[in-house]
């Protein structure tokens, strides 16, 4: 598999990546993390459902 084909694969929207996220888990940006507000506002929406997420950046 060529480097686009699996970046592809691994690609998720905000929506799709918080859903990885579980209670209790470090949500830590890197250094190359470009719209964190896209995360932020996409995380937020789980508010109801998620239990100390602590978030680092």
């Amino acid at each position: 598999m060529d480097y686009f084909s699996e970046y592809r694969r691994k690609l998720k929207t905000p929506e799709e990546a918080v859903q990885l996220i579980k209670s209790g888990d470090w949500v830590d940006y890197g250094m190359n993390h470009n719209m964190p507000e896209l995360i932020d506002e996409a995380l937020s929406r789980r508010v109801g459902e998620l239990k100390d997420v602590k978030v680092r950046g």
